[in-house]
């Protein structure tokens, strides 16, 4: 995409960090965006800094590890703006950490619902819609070096494995 302007961005983890790193750069460049994060007060501060820029934005509270609530902020945002060209899958969690001996199925099952499956998920609900808007549009899913190089075989490494996989996978 060379032309951003006036095109519909939704970016996860959008509350703080490279997630709203993104979304001000978005909305800098004349894109609408929908800011999307588990964090409320958060979610609420990042969206009345962007206001302030006279920026077009608007928020969604979701946890993005529940299919259900990425498909209603999905809904929320064609609500709001009519379409979507860019969706930026960036949240993200630490978790699932250390030797076998220590991990847990809760701290597996979260990390891997938020890192992996919100990604899958969040190509699947908003893949369709982008190609809907009949205007092009981009993926764009953030993963870390733990994506590419392995410190451990942490939840954190293996569904950053997975993202980096996947993307790939669909660009071919």
């Amino acid at each position: 995409m060379k032309n951003l302007a006036g095109k519909t961005a939704f970016v996860t983890g959008a509350a703080s960090g490279i997630g709203l790193g993104i979304a001000t750069a978005l909305a800098q460049a004349g894109v609408k965006v929908m800011l999307c994060d588990i964090e409320e007060a958060a979610l609420k501060t990042a969206l009345d800094g962007l206001r302030k820029t006279n920026a077009d934005v608007d928020s969604v509270k979701a946890d993005v590890s529940l299919k259900a609530e990425l498909q209603a902020a999905a809904d929320a945002t064609i609500a709001r703006y009519g379409k979507v060209h860019i969706l930026v899958n960036n949240a993200g969690v630490g978790g699932g950490g250390g030797d076998y001996r220590s991990w847990t199925d809760k701290s597996w099952d979260w990390t891997i619902g938020v890192n992996l499956m919100a990604v899958i998920w969040g190509i699947e609900i908003f893949g369709p819609l982008i190609e809907a808007n009949g205007e092009g549009g981009q993926i764009v899913s953030t993963a870390s070096i733990a994506g590419l190089i392995s410190g451990s075989g942490s939840a954190y490494n293996v569904t950053k494995y997975g993202v980096v996989a996947l993307s790939e996978g669909l660009r071919v």
